[in-house]
C-alpha cells in the first residue's frame, strides 16, 4: 500500500513548513541572544512511535457525524470520546464507571438513568456533564442542521438534562429501550462546553436551545459540532478528550499522534503515547522502520510482505469474519424513491458472487447474508431463515422492472475489494438491463447520497449524486427494531420481514477482518466491532528488554 497525499494533506504540509520556518527564525533568535542556553525537549517524530494502523481514513473524531459514520471514525475515537458502555470483543457490553453508571427504570414506557462519576472530566479539566447526553441526541435527531447519522437516537423520546446537571434521564419512545446501553457510542459524547464556547453560547443558553430545538441558535453549535472535529484543521480547543488518550497533533500524511490524558478518571493507558496511521499509508515501510506494532484491516492480501517466520519481530495475524455486515445503504429519492424500485435492485444482486468477490480480493473467507437484524453466525438467525433465504436467490424478472436505469454507487476509495464486490453486482444486474457504475470518486459518504431523510435517520442534500453506498454496518447499532434482544423470536421476525418490505439497505456479506500485533506487545485483544482491535488500546504495553 502507497502513501496517497490528498489536497488537504498538501495543504496541511504547507501550513506545517510555514510553521517550521517560523519556528526556526524564532530559534535562530533565541540562540543568537542566550549563547549557550540547551534547547528545550521536543516530542518523538510520528514515525519513531509505537504504530498502530486502521483501515478507515482518519478525518474526524466525532462519530455520530454523517462524515464519521460513513468512514467509522470510531477507529480513532473509542478511547478519546468513550461512552458509558464499551462493546467487548464477545458482544457483551462492558459498562464504563470512570464515565457514568447507567440502569433501567421500571415502567411501561422505559427510561435509563445515568449518573456520571464525579471524577470523570475532559482533558481541559472541564467536567463532563449531561450536556453532552444532551447535544449528542439533538444532534442525533436534527439531523438536516447536525449532518448526523444516529440511527438509535429514533428511539429516544427526550432526554431530560439539567444545565451542569451530572444525572441523565433518557427516556423511550414507546415499544423502545432495550438498546439504552448503545444510544451513547463512542465517539459521540462530545465536550459540550466547548462547543458551547465556540458557538458564543452560555451553556444554559446552550441546554436551552438543544432542549427547544432553536434552529437558530444552534446553526453555530451544529458547524462546531460537525466541521470542527474534522482533523484536516485540527481545532485543539474542540477536541478535548473524555478517553484515557487526548490527540497532540495531526502528521503531514494524515497520522494522529495521541499521549495520555492526565484528567482521564480511570487507570492511566499503559503506553505513554502512540501514533494512529490512516488507511492508505505505506504499512510495508512502517513496519520495515520497526514502528508498526499493530495493524487492523480488511485484506489479507494487502500484508502478503509480511514475514510471519521472523523469529526476531514475531507476530501474530488473525484473519477472520467480522461481526459487521458489507451492505448497500439505499438512497429513498430518485431511482430509489419507492419501496417496488430498491426491491427491484435487491433482486438482481447475488449475494454468493458478491462475497466470493470480497473474499478473492482479501484473501479471508466471508459468508454471503441476507438478514439485517442479526449479526452474522448469531444462533437465532436461524428462525428467520423462512424470510431471508429466499433473497439469496436473484429474480431477474422482477428486476427488469428497474431496466434501463443506471445506479450509481459509492464507497471510501480507493478500495480494491470494495471495487471487485461492485464488479459482482454489475455482472448479476445485468441481465436485468440496469447499468451499475463505480461512482467512488465522487465520494463515499452520507453527504453524497441521494437522501430525502425520510425516516429521521439522515439529511437531505440536495446536490448529492449517489444512489447507494457500500460500508459495512453493524446490526447491533445501525437498526432500530422492536426486538427486546436476539432471544425475541417473535420481535426479530417482525423486524427482519418489515427490513424487506422497506429495504432501505441490501445485506451484502460479513466484512473480513485481519488483525496483526507484534507478540511483545501485551493485551491486544482481537474485536471486530465498528471500534476494532483498538478498542482497549489503553491497555496494550510493550515488554522492555
Amino acid at each position: 500500500m502507497t502513501v496517497v497525499l490528498a489536497s488537504s494533506t498538501r495543504a496541511r504540509r504547507m501550513r506545517t513548513s510555514l510553521a517550521l520556518l517560523a519556528t526556526t527564525l524564532v530559534t535562530a533568535l533565541s540562540v543568537q541572544a542566550c549563547g549557550n542556553d540547551e534547547p528545550e525537549g521536543r516530542d518523538t517524530p510520528s514515525n519513531e512511535l509505537f504504530g498502530y494502523a486502521v483501515d478507515s481514513p482518519l478525518e474526524t473524531t466525532n462519530a455520530g457525524s454523517s462524515l464519521g459514520a460513513s468512514i467509522d471514525a470510531q477507529a480513532l475515537s473509542s478511547r478519546l470520546y468513550p461512552g458509558p458502555f464499551t462493546q467487548g470483543p464477545k458482544g457483551q457490553w462492558i459498562p464504563n464507571r470512570d464515565l457514568a453508571e447507567g440502569h433501567l427504570l421500571p415502567g411501561v414506557q422505559q427510561r435509563a438513568e445515568f449518573k456520571i462519576n464525579e471524577k470523570a472530566k475532559f482533558s481541559d479539566g472541564a467536567a463532563l456533564t449531561c450536556d453532552s447526553f444532551l447535544l449528542a441526541f439533538r444532534a442525533g435527531t436534527m439531523p438536516s442542521l447536525f449532518h448526523s447519522y444516529m440511527p438509535l437516537m429514533n428511539e429516544v423520546e427526550s432526554v431530560e438534562c439539567q444545565p451542569n446537571s451530572r444525572v441523565v434521564d433518557v427516556v423511550f419512545k414507546q415499544g423502545f429501550g432495550p438498546r439504552w446501553r448503545q444510544i451513547f457510542p463512542a465517539g459521540t459524547l462530545l465536550p459540550a462546553h466547548a462547543i458551547a464556547r465556540e458557538a458564543g453560547l452560555s451553556m444554559e443558553e446552550l441546554n436551552a436551545a438543544l432542549i427547544n430545538q432553536q434552529w437558530g441558535m444552534l446553526e453555530g453549535v451544529a458547524e462546531a459540532w460537525n466541521k470542527g472535529y474534522e482533523l484536516e484543521d485540527f481545532n485543539p480547543s474542540l477536541q478535548q478528550s473524555l478517553g484515557p488518550y487526548k490527540i497532540r497533533s495531526v502528521g503531514e500524511q494524515g497520522e494522529v499522534v495521541l499521549e495520555r490524558n492526565e484528567y482521564y478518571a480511570g487507570a492511566p493507558a499503559e503506553e505513554p503515547e502512540l501514533v494512529v496511521w490512516p488507511r492508505g499509508s505505506d504499512l510495508q515501510q512502517l513496519r520495515k522502520d520497526g514502528v508498526l506494532r499493530v495493524a487492523d484491516t480488511t485484506s489479507l492480501n494487502e500484508l502478503s510482505w509480511l514475514d510471519r517466520d521472523n523469529v526476531e519481530r514475531p507476530v501474530e495475524v488473525a484473519a477472520m469474519e467480522g461481526v459487521m455486515t458489507d451492505s448497500l445503504l439505499l438512497s429513498d429519492t430518485g431511482v430509489f424513491a419507492t419501496a417496488e424500485n430498491r426491491k427491484a435492485f435487491a433482486a438482481c444482486i447475488d449475494q454468493a458472487a458478491v462475497a466470493k468477490a470480497s473474499e478473492k480480493a482479501s484473501g479471508v473467507a466471508v459468508t454471503p447474508v441476507v438478514t439485517r437484524m442479526l449479526r452474522a453466525g448469531d444462533p437465532s438467525a436461524s428462525q428467520l431463515k423462512d424470510i431471508t433465504e429466499p433473497h439469496l436467490r436473484t429474480n431477474i424478472d422482477e428486476a427488469k422492472a428497474l431496466q434501463g436505469v443506471t445506479i450509481n454507487i459509492g464507497y471510501t476509495g480507493p478500495d480494491k475489494r470494495k471495487a471487485d464486490m461492485v464488479k459482482a453486482i454489475a455482472k448479476s444486474c445485468e441481465p436485468a438491463g440496469i447499468e451499475i457504475v463505480d461512482a467512488s470518486k465522487q465520494g463515499g459518504t452520507f453527504d453524497q447520497l441521494r437522501w430525502v431523510g425520510a425516516d429521521g435517520t439522515g439529511a437531505y442534500h440536495p446536490n448529492a449524486t449517489l444512489d447507494a453506498l457500500l460500508l459495512a454496518v453493524d446490526p447491533v447499532s445501525d437498526f432500530s427494531g422492536v426486538a427486546k434482544s436476539s432471544a425475541d423470536i417473535e420481535g426479530l421476525r417482525k423486524d427482519e420481514a418489515d427490513s424487506w418490505e422497506t429495504i432501505s439497505t441490501v445485506p451484502l456479506a460479513t466484512q473480513p477482518r485481519v488483525q496483526m500485533y507484534d507478540r511483545d506487545v501485551l493485551h491486544v485483544v482481537p474485536n471486530t466491532n465498528a471500534a476494532g482491535v483498538g478498542w482497549n488500546m489503553d491497555r496494550w504495553s510493550s515488554k522492555q528488554p
